[in-house]
């Protein structure tokens, strides 16, 4: 999996206080501590030392080819490229080993990153899993209250029903009672009234029972009283029978007086005792119609009881439901703030993940700065290597051209020897002295020259990475190949006019006849050469315009040509070598340019 360091910062620019995943590997304050890699460190003691090398390394690997001593006029020593090889392979296998040692680390760091990765998403598609139970158990527990406080309103509102349901049948059942006690009172009540009835009947039959007897005396008296009446009415007198029969008249009519008066007395009692008798059998319909009324609404009490009863029974099950609920949301709220630590447990080890990846980015591209910065390098030590071959070669050519030209003086000297020993002429003599002198002259200076040039192109090639090494990381890695680019095009089209010129100067003056078919195709081959290469030399003039006018994102775009550009400027630098090997014949191709 790697090593990582903690690092303590002196700002809160961290990620944690060291701890990680409940583990403490050290302490500090809040976002203090950050985790890297080991490879990402570097010591403050050692970075002065360490960064010295590195360096000394560039300028060291960017620097030119050897430097020419100079020729010594009478003991001239030829040059070889030996060390320059050596050199260069040297270089190409200490980059190449950097470069493979690179990849490995960047393979075992991706390697690396892909298992944390894989494990990263077994945890999240893992954590994934929780939240939708999570979420399950959310709406669940949503649902859940709902009912909850749904019943709890039911079972309010049962209770109230219950309460008012009771209240009702106490006021029922105390109605019925006082209802009960009327009834009873009437009932008390219409027997008196029965037993007076019948003691008026009874009454009345004995005033009956009396009336029948005064009306029997009454007929009796009035039958006497004809009697004494039809005597009277003969003329016989009968003064004490009269006054004593009219005593008993008139007390038999103060008799029948008072039993008319009785009577009619009688006869009043009755009506009034059949009056109330009708009135309290009125008033036992409308009692018995109210207590039928009441038993019906005792009855309907009994049954709203009941029901409410049952309402209760489901109530109180409804509070078992509802404790066992909230046993079961104290469950489920228990495993929700278990989840949700796991949910931030998982969220810190997700911001680690991404603090990880953001860190192996900056690695990799860090890491693809340093290849790429190593490719131009590379690129540059092999320009660099082939100007030197180029410098060398001509130093040999140079040199070649030097012990010609000084055998051809010692064979003028000593056939000028000869002939002074033969004919002694002190001014030939001088003159060939002077001849010879003045070659040596030029020898000298142009090696002198050539010197001067090589120390010119390693201060240029020097101060060139010494401004580099002040530029930023980010402009090697991106507009620094802009800017080869450029310079690329310019430098392509200066080589297409310098071969041009040169074909033209050397095919001048030399146009072959009729007779001459070898000569004809090489000239014809010259002028296409020519021809092609001022096409390349327009192109490139076009290119080179657009690329100073054109925007930003589109001279970054161009940019990435370059490596593709580099193989043309090598199909240039072909035919500069053939040209300065004087090889441009028929066997050229013109197809390469």
């Amino acid at each position: 999996m790697g090593r990582w360091v903690g690092v303590v910062l002196d700002e809160p620019k961290g990620k944690n206080n060291g701890t990680v995943q409940g583990r403490t590997y050290f302490s500090c304050a809040d976002n203090h501590g950050i985790f890297v890699r080991q490879l990402q460190l570097r010591l403050l003691d050692d970075e002065p030392a360490a960064e010295a090398p590195a360096q000394a390394k560039p300028l060291a690997t960017t620097t030119p080819g050897p430097t020419v001593e100079p020729v010594a006029l009478d003991q001239p020593e030829p040059l070889s490229r030996t060390w320059v090889v050596e050199e260069a392979s040297a270089e190409k296998q200490a980059a190449q080993k950097e470069q493979d040692a690179e990849k490995q680390t960047l393979k075992a760091q991706i390697l690396d990153l892909q298992e944390k990765l894989d494990t990263l998403m077994q945890k999240r598609q893992e954590s994934k899993a929780q939240l939708r139970d999570y979420e399950r158990t959310r709406l669940q527990l949503q649902q859940l209250l709902e009912f909850k406080s749904k019943i709890s309103e039911s079972q309010a509102e049962l209770q109230k029903q219950l309460a008012q349901a009771r209240r009702e049948a106490q006021e029922a059942q105390d109605e019925r009672e006082r209802h009960a006690e009327e009834v009873s009172d009437m009932v008390e009540a219409m027997e008196m009234a029965t037993v007076e009835k019948e003691m008026a009947e009874e009454k009345l039959e004995q005033l009956q029972q009396e009336v029948d007897h005064w009306k029997e005396k009454y007929e009796m008296l009035e039958l006497d009283y004809k009697t004494l009446t039809s005597e009277l009415s003969t003329g016989e007198p009968s003064s004490y029978k009269e006054r004593q029969l009219a005593q008993e008249n008139e007390k038999m009519r103060e008799a029948l007086m008072r039993l008319r008066d009785l009577m009619t007395q009688l006869k009043n009692e009755k009506q009034q005792q059949k009056k109330e008798l009708d009135r309290s059998r009125a008033e036992a319909q409308d009692l018995a119609r109210m207590k039928q009324l009441l038993e019906e609404r005792h009855q309907q009490a009994e049954c709203s009881i009941t029901e409410l009863q049952e309402q209760l029974d489901m109530a109180l099950g409804a509070e078992e439901m509802v404790e066992h609920l909230t046993e079961k949301n104290l469950d489920l709220e228990e495993k929700l703030r278990d989840l949700r630590e796991a949910v931030d447990d998982l969220e810190k080890l997700h911001d680690l993940n991404e603090e990880l990846l953001q860190q192996a980015r900056e690695t990799e591209l860090e890491l693809r700065e340093e290849l790429a910065q190593a490719h131009v390098r590379l690129a540059d030590s092999q320009r660099r290597v082939e100007a030197a071959h180029e410098a060398l070669a001509d130093c040999e050519q140079t040199l070649a051209k030097y012990h010609a030209l000084v055998a051809q003086l010692r064979e003028q000297a000593q056939g000028l020897e000869q002939q002074l020993q033969s004919e002694p002429t002190p001014v030939a003599v001088e003159a060939s002295e002077l001849a010879l002198r003045l070659a040596q002259g030029k020898a000298h200076a142009r090696a002198v020259d050539l010197e001067l040039r090589r120390l010119e192109v390693a201060q240029s090639n020097r101060h060139v990475d010494y401004l580099t090494a002040f530029l930023s990381e980010g402009f090697l890695a991106h507009e620094h190949e802009g800017v080869l680019t450029l310079l690329l095009v310019a430098r392509l089209g200066a080589k297409c006019g310098i071969l041009a010129k040169q074909l033209e100067q050397r095919w001048a003056g030399a146009v072959p006849g009729p007779g001459q078919p070898v000569e004809a195709v090489q000239y014809s081959h010259a002028c296409l050469v020519r021809f092609l290469l001022g096409r390349l030399q327009g192109l490139l003039h076009q290119y080179a315009t657009a690329l100073d006018s054109c925007s930003v994102e589109l001279f970054a775009k161009t940019a990435t040509l370059y490596p593709e550009m580099l193989g043309h400027e090598r199909l240039v630098d072909l035919y500069v070598q053939l040209l300065r090997k004087d090889e441009v014949g028929r066997s050229v191709y013109c197809s390469c340019v």
